[in-house]
């Protein structure tokens, strides 16, 4: 666990293995990143901004920090990223496309379960995606699937994603956490976890307390017994609660903070290099970017070397 003379600033999406041995949100971040190898046991208590009422621990519609947060611990898509940004196996064992990338054949991993110990099934992996591209009530995620037709059951472990048009990276889509697997007739308000952890308690706008998934395939890597994901209304609110020990990590510190924080000698930096990017998004159908001379202009104002 980490203790209090060592505190960590975190960076967006905190995935908590991340941290001391908990399960993941991203960037730039501050705790014992030196504290050893992990132990068994404990409470780690992480500070986010930007919670209010409508928070959320549902797993397809996340907002803020908080949200992600949530997310990352409480639920596994079929594949994730790894450190390097390499697309890698979550609760798929494989995922295969046919010559043309129109059929996509997922094989999940044998004896996976829910945090109610129900077995992960292909019925769970359709559920999932249709609740995803509901078109009356469509999710995060809902347009990375715009050219999925249909999924279907090949047998307990197999099922195939059909899609409308060739796709040589659907395998990234279906990594995005927001792609997150639930079980059939899944209920946000009483969420059964595909994750590594499962929630005991939730507090929109104040916090919520993660306990391990007995039943996660990799339960033995889980070393800590809860994690408490506590809101702070802005970043100063945020820091304070760091140097005065209120909590033992803290996610997406300023970056104009780092350096001042990192001078603190009971702190650590966790700087996590990640292929994140920013879009410009622009209507084309509408001026002045329908004009693709305004919209080169718009490519040619940054260096992009720099």
């Amino acid at each position: 666990m980490i203790t209090p003379n060592r505190r960590q600033a975190l960076g967006a999406g905190l995935s908590i293995s991340a941290v001391a041995g908990l399960s993941a949100c991203g960037g730039t971040s501050v705790g014992a990143a030196d504290a050893g190898d992990p132990v068994k046991g404990g409470s780690l208590r992480v500070g986010v901004t930007g919670g209010n009422s409508a928070d959320t621990v549902d797993a397809h519609i996340p907002v803020n920090s908080g949200d992600v947060c949530r997310a990352v611990n409480l639920y596994n898509a079929l594949y994730g990223w790894d450190d390097d940004s390499q697309v890698v196996p979550l609760l798929a064992e494989s995922f295969e496309s046919n010559a043309d990338a129109t059929v996509w054949t997922c094989t999940l991993k044998a004896g996976i379960k829910f945090s109610d110990g129900s077995p992960i099934t292909p019925d769970d992996v359709i559920f999932t995606f249709k609740r995803i591209t509901d078109p009356d009530d469509p999710k995060t995620a809902a347009a990375n699937f715009s050219m999925l037709d249909k999924v279907v059951a090949k047998d307990d472990r197999t099922v195939e994603f059909h899609l409308s048009e060739a796709n040589g990276l659907f395998k990234d889509a279906v990594a995005e956490y927001t792609a997150a697997i639930v079980p059939e007739g899944y209920d946000p308000a009483d969420p059964v976890c595909s994750g590594p952890f499962k929630l005991k308690s939730f507090t929109p706008a104040q916090s919520a307390v993660l306990v391990p998934n007995e039943y996660y395939m990799d339960a033995d890597k889980i070393y800590l017994d809860e994690v408490q994901l506590l809101n702070f209304n802005d970043s100063d609110a945020l820091i304070n609660a760091l140097l005065s020990t209120q909590v033992d990590a803290i996610a997406q510190i300023p970056l104009a903070l780092v350096e001042v924080i990192g001078a603190d000698e009971r702190m650590a930096i966790l700087n996590s290099e990640t292929g994140m990017w920013l879009p410009f998004t622009m209507r084309v159908d509408k001026a002045p970017f329908d004009d693709v001379k305004v919209r080169q202009a718009f490519r040619l104002v940054v260096d992009r070397e720099q």
